[in-house]
């Protein structure tokens, strides 16, 4: 209704909610946004030879109202043991199981009041970024705030290019200002 009716959302969705939306499979990369931990093991997994260090199967399990309980991430995967030759198979259904997992029927109903204003077919020129911005619009962005939480590695606040850098944002319009927060950061949202 906010999109309909032209009103500022203040917040949105994490980036791979987006592709959901755009019906594109979400990659390790998006796990990142999510669950940093989870996202270093499984880089791990990938980056490592995993013979003789890895002991699972094609399996995740899941604490629902404390029980645990064992999902296949594919037909007879509790069979299937994860092998170097078949983990990254492994890692793509693991991290589409834990980003779409149970929140498939929320998803369509969300997806299906959102196609009653804009068709499927529209949305198709769009990027998950670009989906953001149309969908959340542009709010003010908080520099001081961006400053304060920025993370400086070898240089420090008082250095003269980064005074200049933040001079530069400040005199921003606020369209350039999103697209540079989104072009550091994934996500035109300050907050």
């Amino acid at each position: 209704m906010a999109l309909f009716h032209g009103h500022y959302i203040d917040g949105g969705f994490a980036m791979p909610f987006y592709k959901q939306m755009l019906s594109k499979p979400n990659t390790i990369e998006d796990m990142e946004f999510v669950d940093p931990e989870y996202f270093n093991g499984l880089k791990w997994i990938l980056e490592n030879d995993i013979t003789d260090v890895v002991d699972s199967f094609f399996t995740v399990e899941h604490n629902a109202f404390g029980e645990m309980k064992t999902y296949e991430l594919k037909e007879e995967g509790s069979k299937m043991q994860v092998t170097e030759q078949n983990k990254r198979e492994y890692v793509r259904l693991l991290v589409q199981w834990r980003l779409r997992h149970g929140v498939e029927k929320q998803m369509q109903v969300l997806l299906k009041g959102f196609h009653e204003f804009i068709q499927p077919h529209l949305l198709k020129p769009f990027d998950e970024r670009e989906l953001e911005l149309l969908i959340g619009g542009l709010g003010k962005i908080d520099v001081e705030d961006w400053k304060a939480n920025t993370k400086l590695k070898h240089c420090s606040t008082e250095h003269p290019v980064v005074q200049w850098f933040w001079k530069i944002v400040g005199s921003y319009e606020e369209e350039q200002k999103a697209r540079l927060l989104q072009f550091v950061t994934g996500s035109s949202c300050s907050s």
